[in-house]
């Protein structure tokens, strides 16, 4: 999604000029170049299987899980969110989406 708005961007800034092209254009296309570069980083790089975003979620969350029984809200001790989702809980963490960058 973001290569197509990235290629769409790039296209049509570069054919609606109506003069040639000099140095001071492609600024704009520079700046589009860096922030493509951050929003890699944080959201699809990968720092040791998961991206900075995912590390975020991971640090300041927990796996939680209602226990049928009783009703009470239980903490699961696990390291990640599939190993939570595999114990039949839900995490719960500050989660920066990628959409919003």
């Amino acid at each position: 999604m973001w290569s197509m708005m990235v290629l769409m961007l790039s296209g049509m800034y570069l054919t609606r000029m109506k003069r040639p092209l000099v140095r001071s254009d492609y600024n704009p296309l520079i700046r589009l170049g860096i922030a493509t570069f951050y929003w890699f980083v944080l959201t699809q790089s990968l720092v040791i299987t998961h991206s900075i975003l995912d590390h975020i979620l991971m640090a300041t969350g927990e796996c939680q899980r209602m226990d049928d029984a009783t009703g009470q809200l239980l903490v699961l001790n696990v390291a990640d969110v599939p190993s939570c989702r595999k114990q039949g809980g839900a995490w719960n963490g500050f989660d920066i989406s990628g959409h919003s960058l």
